[in-house]
């Protein structure tokens, strides 16, 4: 996953950000969400190679607007707080090591990487 950090010199009313809509594609949503990250995502056929690959765009459910689509794009609609705004990218290739290989598994990986994001940091003090 890559972490954005957003921070506007000048305020905005939204941004935008999403993923390609591809032909071979499936459009995803979480079934349910708890806390405050969520996500949408794709996942099919995205590479020139015709391999697997799943994205997404986690989102603070608090900043989202509105989500959008057009015939070339999914996209999401965020309201930036206090003029930053805070979003993920990820993407899962079946040919990488360990790749995921079927949409249950890509929206496993989603749910858990959710569940990671909605715990915040955990800091453990040992001795």
């Amino acid at each position: 996953m890559t972490r954005h950090d957003l921070e506007l010199s000048t305020g905005m009313d939204n941004l935008c950000t999403g993923i390609v809509k591809l032909p071979d594609t499936e459009y995803i949503l979480p079934e349910l969400v708890k806390g405050e990250w969520t996500w949408l995502a794709t996942y099919g056929k995205q590479t020139l190679q015709e391999d697997t690959l799943g994205m997404a765009v986690f989102y603070k459910s608090k900043d989202l607007i509105r989500l959008a689509e057009d015939e070339d794009d999914y996209a999401v609609v965020l309201k930036p707080s206090e003029n930053k705004l805070t979003y993920y990218f990820c993407a899962a290739w079946e040919q990488e090591p360990g790749g995921i290989k079927s949409k249950k598994e890509f929206i496993d990986y989603l749910n858990e990487q959710a569940e990671v994001l909605n715990a915040g940091l955990i800091v453990k003090q040992t001795r």
